[in-house]
């Protein structure tokens, strides 16, 4: 029996698990450490301006996913708009990009568990990127599903890491000479983080399997950016 083409879509809670999903990785507890060098215990309030620029940003790839509603994201557009070699040149560096971001995900999270537990992390980094190979050539909204499941469990962890973090808090006490130091630190900080919050790109690149996109393209960016924007500040707190 042929699955009818509305249920092969993306739905509303599935592109904000991309969005999300697609943001929130291991890079924020990198990046974290160094910006709280410049930012102190004033982080969070840069995580909020760098959330605010990249939520006006995302509206305006919004804007670019709903009037194109077409696979292929940055690709896509590059192509409506130049055509040819510049067209390309952006079809694969993003290619590149997706590639390069998956490995690197793959081996970070090997290498932690080989921390805890005694596994290769090589090996393990392999068999996980063959399993989303597999998981992906299944379909799209097979996988969609698959992000939703593990994007609610990694938002549970985080509110666990928060609520872990409130019910031991201590008091927040400013570390500059000057209010010109704080300001600059904060800005400078806001500057370095503003890349975490860059993983709304593929709600724009799945526009094409996306159900009602003119709707649930724009809102599910704002929701996902905003949510991160939660999660990310109330950490860094």
């Amino acid at each position: 029996m042929e699955v009818p083409e509305e249920d092969k879509k993306i739905h509303f809670w599935e592109v904000i698990a991309i969005g999300i999903g697609g943001t929130i990785g291991p890079s924020m507890f990198v990046i974290l450490g160094f910006a709280t060098r410049m930012a102190h215990e004033l982080t969070f309030i840069s995580l909020i301006i760098a959330g605010v620029i990249a939520l006006l940003i995302g509206l305006n790839y919004a804007e670019l996913a709903t009037t194109f509603p077409e696979m292929g994201g940055g690709y896509f557009y590059t192509k409506e708009a130049f055509g040819g070699f510049v067209a390309y040149f952006t079809g694969i560096s993003l290619w590149i990009g997706y590639i390069t971001y998956g490995a690197v995900c793959a081996l970070g999270f090997s290498y932690l568990l080989s921390v805890i537990y005694p596994v290769n992390p090589l090996a393990l980094s392999s068999l996980l990127i063959l399993l989303f190979l597999l998981l992906n050539t299944r379909g799209l909204k097979e996988s969609a599903k698959i992000q939703l499941i593990f994007v609610t469990i990694l938002l549970g962890t985080f509110i666990l890491i928060i609520v872990s973090g409130f019910m031991h808090a201590g008091g927040i006490s400013v570390r500059s000479e000057s209010n010109i130091g704080v300001i600059g630190g904060v800005f400078k900080a806001a500057a370095f983080l503003s890349i975490a919050y860059f993983g709304f790109e593929p709600i724009g690149v799945l526009a094409g399997g996306v159900e009602k996109p003119e709707k649930t393209i724009p809102i599910g960016i704002i929701i996902s950016v905003t949510s991160c924007i939660i999660v990310y500040s109330l950490i860094a707190l």
